[in-house]
C-alpha cells in the first residue's frame, strides 16, 4: 500500500478527512510554526547587535528603546541578552500550550475511534462472531488503536509541523543567503526521499508480522487461562511455554528491527550535516568580515540547523512509522467497512408485540458459513414447529442436528435464510428490541463479570429498567437467597472472575435470575443443567417448574430423564423435526428417541451448530 493511500484511510478513521476537521489542525500547527520560525529569526540581528559595532541598526526599533531608557549600547547588548532567555520561554510555554490543545484533542478522536470499534463489535451480527477470532477483536480495540494513533496519525501531524516549519527556515535562510540554502536544502531533500524509498518496505514488512504475532500472543495467553486447570492437570505447561516463547522470539526480533532501521536515517543526516556545515564554513571565512563578520551568519546557520536537521530526520522516520502501521491502519479500515456494510443487528422498529397464543415457525431454513467465500452448509431445513404460550417444550436430539440453531433463529441471533417467524400470527422481525425483551435466555456456559453478585444479575441494566425489588424478587425464584443469606456481603459481595467463587449450580442459578429478572414472558435454556450433578440438576429443574406458570420454557436437554413432565419433547435429527410428543408418546413412537433414553451417550452436548 502506499504512503499516500495509508495517510488517506488514517484519515478517514478517525474522521479527519473532512477539509474542516484537519484544518483546525493545520491551525494549531501553523501557530507552532510561527513560534518556531520566530526562535530562528530573532538569531541573527542579536548576534549582530551583540558582535558588530552597529548591529543595533539592525533591530527595528532599537535606537528608540535606547533613547527613551537612556542606556548606552552595552547596557543595550545586557539587555538584549537577558531577554533571550525570556523570549524563548516564552515561545516554548505557547508551543506547548499549543501542543496540549492538540494532542487533548486528536486523544479524544482515538477514544472515539475506540468506541466506535467497541460498539461496532458488540453490534455485529452474532453470525459474524462465530467466524471471528476474538484475540483480534481485543487486539483490534485495544492495541491496533494506540498502534494507528502512535503510528500513524501523530505521526502525519508531527510531518505536517515539521514540514511547515522545514519551509518556513528555508524561505528565511533564502532571503539572507539564497544559493548556501538552496544547495543544501537540495541535497538534504534528495537524501530523505532516497532514505525513505530505501526503509519503507521493509518498515510495513515487519509491520504486518508484528500485529500478526501480537494477535498470536493475545490469543494464546487468552486461551492458556481459560484452560489452566486442564493445563495444570495434564502438566503440559511446559508446551504453552514454549509457544509463547517462540512467539516472544520473534515479536522482539521484528521490533528490535524495526527501531534500527527507524534510527539509522539520523546517522546518514550527521555525516551529510556536518559536511555541509564545513563546507559553508569555509567559503563564509573566505569573505570579507574576518571571522567577526561571520559570526551572525554562522550562527544563524548553526541555529536553522539545529531546527532543521532533526526536522528531516524526524520526518524520515516518521513516514517510516506510518509505514510500519500500514496493517493496523488497514485492519480498523477494514473493520470500520465491514460494520457499514453489516448494518444494524437490532431492528429500530418500535412496534409491538403481544404474545398471547403460540409462536410459529414456519419453513425456516439457516445455512451456516464458516468464511464469507465459502457456501453454507444446510442446519437447518425447511422446518415448522408451533409454540403454545404458557408451554414446557424441550428440543432433543444428536449434535449437530439443529438444536441450538433453532433457538438462535428463534431469538434473532442468526437469521433465517427461508420462511417466517409468527407470534399470533403475525410475522414478526426477530431482531426487534419489542421480541428480545420478552426472552429470557440462560446458555450452558454463563457468562460472569468480574463484579458483584447484584450487577451480574442486572447486567447493566439500571433502576428504571430493573430495581433492587426486581433482583432480589429474580434471586428468590431462582432459590439463590438462601446462597446470599450466608454470604458477607450478601448481594453487594464480589464473585470473582468468571464466577470463581462460585460453585457450578450457583453459577447456574445466577444465570437464570438474570434471565428472569426482566419478568420475560418466555425462557429458553440451552443445556443450562448439562455440566452439573443431577441433585443440582433436579434442584434448579425444580425452580423450573416453580417458573412455568408464568412463562413458556423452551430448553435443549441432555438428561434425558429431566424433561419427563413437559408438555412436547421435539426430536430434532439432521436440521429437521423427526417427531413430536410428550416423554412416554416418543418412548413408544420414536425408536431414535428410545434408543437416547437408553443409551444417554448417544445425545452429547451440541457443538456450536
Amino acid at each position: 500500500m502506499s504512503f499516500w493511500h495509508t495517510t488517506r484511510k488514517t484519515l478517514a478513521i478517525f474522521e479527519m478527512d473532512r477539509p474542516m476537521a484537519f484544518f483546525k489542525y493545520i491551525s494549531i500547527l501553523g501557530f507552532a510554526t510561527v513560534l518556531e520560525i520566530a526562535g530562528i529569526g530573532v538569531v541573527l540581528p542579536i548576534l549582530g547587535a551583540v558582535f558588530e559595532p552597529n548591529g543595533f541598526d539592525n533591530i527595528p526599533f532599537a535606537r528608540e528603546v535606547a533613547s527613551f531608557l537612556g542606556a548606552s549600547t552595552n547596557q543595550m547588548r545586557w539587555m538584549v541578552l537577558i531577554s533571550l532567555p525570556v523570549f524563548f520561554s516564552f515561545k516554548s510555554g505557547a508551543v506547548m500550550g499549543a501542543y496540549l490543545i492538540l494532542y487533548r484533542s486528536v486523544y479524544q478522536r482515538q477514544r472515539s475511534l475506540m468506541r466506535r470499534l467497541y460498539a461496532g463489535f458488540l453490534n455485529m451480527p452474532y453470525a459474524e462472531h462465530l467466524v471471528r477470532n476474538s484475540a483480534e477483536t481485543q487486539r483490534d480495540v485495544l492495541h491496533s488503536t494506540s498502534v494507528t494513533m502512535g503510528g500513524a496519525l501523530l505521526p502525519l501531524l508531527n510531518i505536517a509541523l515539521e514540514s511547515m516549519v522545514t519551509v518556513g527556515i528555508i524561505i528565511l535562510l533564502v532571503s539572507i543567503e539564497p544559493t548556501t540554502t538552496i544547495i543544501s536544502s537540495v541535497i538534504l531533500l534528495i537524501l530523505s526521499a532516497f532514505l525513505f524509498k530505501i526503509i519503507s518496505p521493509l518498515l510495513e514488512k515487519w509491520g504486518k508480522n508484528i500485529l500478526r504475532l501480537e494477535g498470536c500472543l493475545l490469543g494464546l495467553v487468552g486461551q492458556s487461562m481459560n484452560g489452566i486447570a486442564e493445563i495444570k492437570i495434564h502438566g503440559n505447561k511446559n508446551f504453552f511455554e514454549d509457544v509463547f516463547d517462540d512467539e516472544t522470539k520473534d515479536l522482539v526480533e521484528m521490533r528490535a528491527k524495526n527501531q534500527v532501521l527507524l534510527q539509522s536515517p539520523r546517522f546518514c543526516f550527521e555525516v551529510v550535516t556536518i559536511t555541509l556545515i564545513a563546507i559553508i564554513l569555509i567559503f563564509t571565512l573566505k569573505e570579507d568580515g574576518g571571522v567577526t563578520g561571520t559570526i551572525p551568519m554562522l550562527g544563524l546557520f548553526m541555529a536553522a540547523a539545529l531546527r532543521l536537521i532533526p526536522a528531516m530526520h524526524r520526518s524520515v522516520q516518521l513516514a517510516g512509522n506510518i509505514k510500519a502501521s500500514t496493517a493496523a491502519v488497514e485492519s480498523l479500515y477494514d473493520n470500520l467497512q465491514q460494520f457499514k456494510a453489516s448494518g444494524e443487528d437490532q431492528s429500530t422498529s418500535t412496534a409491538q408485540i403481544d404474545f398471547k397464543k403460540t409462536i410459529s415457525l414456519e419453513g425456516i431454513s439457516y445455512g451456516y458459513k464458516a468464511s464469507s467465500c465459502e457456501p453454507s452448509v444446510p442446519v437447518l431445513e425447511n422446518l415448522d414447529l408451533t409454540i403454545k404460550h404458557g408451554e414446557r417444550i424441550a428440543l432433543v436430539g444428536p449434535s449437530g442436528s439443529g438444536k441450538t440453531s433453532l433457538i438462535l433463529v428463534l431469538m434473532g441471533l442468526l437469521q433465517h435464510e427461508q420462511g417466517a417467524i409468527k407470534v399470533d400470527g403475525k410475522t414478526i422481525d426477530t431482531r426487534e428490541r419489542a421480541w428480545r425483551s420478552k426472552i429470557g435466555y440462560v446458555p450452558q456456559s454463563i457468562f460472569l463479570l468480574d463484579d458483584t453478585l447484584r450487577n451480574n444479575i442486572a447486567f447493566g441494566a439500571d433502576e428504571d429498567r430493573i430495581s433492587s425489588a426486581n433482583i432480589e424478587q429474580a434471586c428468590k425464584r431462582a432459590q439463590l437467597d438462601d446462597f446470599i443469606n450466608t454470604r458477607d456481603g450478601g448481594l453487594d459481595a464480589d464473585i470473582g472472575e468468571q464466577g470463581k467463587r462460585l460453585s457450578g449450580g450457583q453459577r447456574q442459578r445466577v444465570g437464570i435470575a438474570r434471565a428472569i429478572c426482566h419478568n420475560p414472558e418466555i425462557l429458553i435454556l440451552d443445556e443450562a443443567t448439562s455440566g452439573l450433578d443431577q441433585t443440582t440438576e433436579r434442584a434448579i429443574n425444580r425452580t423450573l417448574e416453580s417458573l412455568s406458570s408464568n412463562m413458556t420454557i423452551i430448553v435443549i436437554a441432555h438428561r434425558l430423564e429431566s424433561i419427563r413432565n413437559f408438555d412436547n419433547i421435539v426430536f430434532m435429527k439432521s436440521g429437521q423435526i423427526l417427531q413430536m410428543g410428550t416423554y412416554d408418546a416418543l418412548i413408544q413412537t420414536c425408536p431414535a428417541f428410545r434408543g437416547m433414553v437408553h443409551d444417554p451417550a448417544a445425545s452429547c452436548a451440541d457443538d456450536v451448530e
